[in-house]
């Protein structure tokens, strides 16, 4: 998985790391340790919790400025929830509940945080200027060194870097054929773009492992950055450009666009409000010259804001983030959901008759969000799930269907368990039903889905679409969604609506297939030309009866036997995770169909825990 490279950083610090943190947190505001102390002493957790797991960073280039960019507020989110290091953990699920610990106390977030006094304050801002100091000495050492003609940095990787940019994992891989027969253009197409985490800095000619979070830029000096991207690094803007245009020029193009989240690129430890800004309205005016006439349903990522990861409404920072996203996609959106996007983060818009678009902000089960733990009412953030019911509810009243718009997927290890199991208790009667038509997330970059069962039975499938960019070690992917006229089932009546209204209400729809199209960036970078393919159509590809949940369930069934056949399809499936970028897989022992089928069958991270065991 992406986070592998990148990493999920919670999946990283271990309990035992967590509590080590904040109790420097806690030494530091009560002047038990100096700055100078404290500053190494944080510096050597954050080698520690990074060093194991990556083969490609340079810690003594990434930590200071990860530091500097997010020790401001989770000193702040500590000092404001008011309780000991090892309950702190305990509140971000990075260490086992204690069920004999009292519960912490709970601000709202539409007040600011508790203020400290002022010799805490002095050694914070003392820390803070330290830190930047130290960051500022890391970027300016990690700069010259890759300007140096010649210079270049150890390569941290075991692949083998191409002339082209791309990464030596064997033959150049191409789809095979799909089977499906072309014709005239029916029903109705979604299309679904995320996490495109594009760099508006990518040079071609340029390092391409240079120890950096995000490398491939000028100050990295010469190296082997390909001309459409490179495995290792984020995705060139006239890489995208040159999609959007492909998309644009077919002969069936999208009615509809869905843009599921994260677009910067992954510099954490040198972002600004103005860097990630410029990006997300670059990429909006990007789609909106490509499709002057197609809606864009966008929702906010993880990565969409600085800083990234976090996110706090009753934070001025991010209103502004919520203010400018939604004066930029009220003309695609509305004036009534730009509103509710400006001051909630989430909305929802009908996209035309009948179909409703619900977008959701998952920062707030976003478990690197510490702001999280400040959420009041602690399970209902900023009313987002009162919400989402009361919207599902009024659509089925109104015999509307729901494309649910997400970033963080309910069931990822990314997700606090109380977020998963909230959507999942909220959404499942919709779902089965029919009010959901679709579940559209994004984040972890892979090829995914996620069953979302009720009292064991199928109801629901959450669809995980791969990136379009290609860190880490991904193809650029898009895919294609095919919806028809669902003739066989009558118009529902819900809430008291009249048979005659039923009758007048536009017929529902059904997902009868996806289409998945990739690029292989090291073909394009060896020829010159980006080459747009299908990879595979979902009915096919999986042999399955219908789009329905209950023919997913029966395809994640078939995953768990071991039998040639449908170890054949789970190892496609994982092959497929990449957008065929790394080696195809040839082996998935019990442990590892374990692995997988539970992560198919679980939309909470408690789920997936248990499920585990």
């Amino acid at each position: 998985a992406v986070r592998d490279a990148l990493g999920s950083f919670s999946s990283k610090i271990s309990c035992e790391l967590c509590d080590e943190a904040f109790k420097l947190v806690d030494d530091l505001v009560h002047s038990r340790k100096t700055v100078k102390v404290a500053l190494e002493a944080a510096v050597e957790l954050c080698e520690r919790a990074i060093l194991p797991h990556t083969r490609y960073w340079d810690v003594d280039a990434v930590c200071p400025g990860l530091i500097n960019i997010y020790s401001v507020s989770i000193i702040e989110v500590f000092m404001t929830v008011g309780v000991a290091p090892t309950e702190f953990c305990q509140e971000l699920h990075l260490c086992p509940a204690n069920a004999t610990a009292r519960p912490s106390p709970k601000r709202a977030l539409t007040t600011p945080p508790a203020t400290v006094d002022s010799a805490a304050a002095g050694a914070i801002a003392e820390f803070q200027r330290a830190a930047a100091a130290a960051a500022a000495t890391a970027t300016a050492s990690s700069t010259t060194a890759g300007s140096v003609a010649g210079a270049q940095r150890p390569v941290k990787t075991a692949h083998t870097p191409l002339a082209g940019g791309g990464v030596a994992t064997g033959a150049v891989r191409t789809a095979p054929a799909s089977g499906r027969a072309t014709g005239a253009c029916e029903g109705f197409r979604v299309l679904q773009l995320s996490d495109m985490h594009t760099d508006l800095k990518y040079e071609v000619g340029t390092q391409v492992d240079c120890g950096r979070l995000t490398c491939c830029r000028a100050e990295d000096g010469p190296g082997d950055a390909g001309q459409w991207g490179s495995l290792h690094c984020d995705l060139p803007a006239a890489t995208l450009d040159h999609l959007l245009a492909h998309i644009a020029a077919l002969s069936c193009p999208p009615d509809l666009i869905t843009w599921t989240g994260d677009n910067p690129p992954h510099a954490l430890d040198e972002q600004t409000p103005e860097s990630q800004l410029e990006v997300t309205v670059a990429l909006t005016r990007k789609l909106r010259a490509h499709f002057p006439h197609t809606p864009v349903f966008p929702c906010i990522g993880n990565h969409d804001a600085a800083v990234a990861n976090l996110w706090a409404m009753w934070k001025p920072e991010y209103k502004l983030f919520a203010d400018t996203f939604a004066l930029e996609w009220a003309h695609w959106i509305g004036l009534e959901a730009a509103a509710s996007l400006a001051a909630y983060g989430y909305y929802t818009a009908l996209a035309r008759d009948g179909l409703r678009i619900v977008a959701l902000n998952t920062q707030y089960w976003y478990q690197e969000n510490f702001y999280f733990v400040l959420n009041d009412p602690p399970n209902d953030p900023w009313h987002m799930y009162s919400w989402l019911n009361a919207t599902l509810a009024d659509a089925r009243a109104a015999n509307e269907q729901v494309i649910l718009l997400g970033h963080v997927p309910p069931g990822d290890a990314d997700a606090i368990p109380s977020g998963g199991n909230q959507y999942t208790a909220i959404v499942a009667p919709f779902a089965r039903d029919g009010t959901v038509l679709m579940q559209l997330f994004g984040h972890t970059h892979d090829d995914q889905f996620e069953v979302m069962l009720s009292e064991d039975e199928p109801v629901g499938v959450v669809f995980i679409a791969p990136s379009v960019t290609t860190y880490f070690n991904r193809n650029p992917a898009w895919r294609m969604y095919n919806l028809r006229n669902d003739t066989a089932k009558a118009k529902p009546t819900h809430g008291g609506s009249s048979a005659a209204s039923a009758a007048t209400a536009p017929p529902r729809m059904a997902l009868v297939d996806f289409d998945q199209y990739f690029m292989n960036v090291t073909e394009a970078n060896l020829l010159g030309e980006p080459n747009w393919q299908m990879e595979y159509s979902a009915k096919s590809a999986y042999q399955l009866e219908d789009m329905t949940s209950a023919s997913w369930y029966k395809l994640a069934k078939r995953f768990a036997t071991g039998q040639k056949d449908d170890e054949e399809l789970l190892l496609a499936y994982l092959d497929r995770m990449s957008a065929l970028a790394n080696p195809p897989k040839e082996k998935c022992d019990a442990v590892c169909r374990r692995g997988i089928v539970c992560e198919i069958l679980s939309t909470s991270a408690s789920e997936l825990a248990k499920c585990a065991l």
